[in-house]
């Protein structure tokens, strides 16, 4: 019981990058193309997202596996991931400036939401493990 409750970060973190990845390829994917193919901004934002969201998902997998000692490391960069991914739609890439526009109605607060969560849960992450860090000097 004691192993499963030091894992719950990090199976939350599986959970949340999984929901993250599997959304922004799905109900959270940003407008669809132009009527002559070309894309709006927010389809650049949706790439960015999918890709830091299998950047945090290998790293939410590798941080489960522990191997080594890296789970520090890898929580404190997916606390900053998860930050950077949650600025991207809107923040870093601009999204439609229409606010009926689907990124800017699903998208945006969707990522937000889940990145909010992935970052709470990393910051829970990197306090428990400095702070089994210094409990066991």
């Amino acid at each position: 019981m004691n192993k499963l409750k030091k894992s719950i970060p990090e199976v939350m973190t599986l959970i949340l990058s999984a929901v993250l990845l599997l959304g922004s390829l799905t109900f959270l994917k940003t407008c669809w193309p132009k009527e002559d193919g070309s894309f709006m901004t927010c389809h650049y934002a949706g790439n960015v997202i999918t890709a830091l969201s299998i950047v945090i998902l290998i790293q939410a997998v590798l941080s489960f596996i522990n191997i080594g000692n890296t789970r520090p490391g890898l929580n404190i960069s997916n606390l900053l991931l998860s930050v950077l991914c949650a600025l991207v739609p809107g923040h870093l890439v601009h999204t439609c400036m229409m606010s009926e526009m689907r990124c800017n109605l699903y998208t945006k607060p969707g990522v937000t939401v889940i990145c909010t969560g992935l970052a709470i849960v990393a910051a829970i992450s990197v306090v428990a493990d400095l702070t089994k860090k210094t409990s066991a000097k």
